[in-house]
């Protein structure tokens, strides 16, 4: 969290999946790492694979929005790069 924001790990992904049963099929959402980051809801050690339920759960709202935030500072880090860069060669032209 920051500032109260949940700002999602670079490590996950959002994933979208189809659970069928005899009434229907269902879409479901989960978040997954390659290592375990995660905390469990039943074992004690940190898991891949973190659940978030439906669309519409505020639980997959917030996690998607995490991924939103996260992938919004990437982009602005990307771009403060690019622009000390050109400062930097704007500077050595002024030399």
């Amino acid at each position: 969290m920051s500032n109260g924001f949940y700002i999602a790990p670079e490590s996950i992904e959002a994933h979208q999946y189809s659970v069928k049963r005899p009434s229907g099929a269902y879409l479901y959402n989960k978040f997954t790492s390659k290592e375990a980051i995660f905390e469990p809801s039943q074992r004690t050690q940190k898991v891949k694979v973190l659940h978030l339920s439906h669309d519409d759960d505020p639980r997959n709202i917030e996690g998607r929005l995490g991924i939103e935030r996260r992938n919004q500072l990437t982009q602005l880090r990307t771009k403060l790069r690019e622009m000390k860069i050109r400062l930097m060669d704007a500077q050595s032209l002024l030399e």
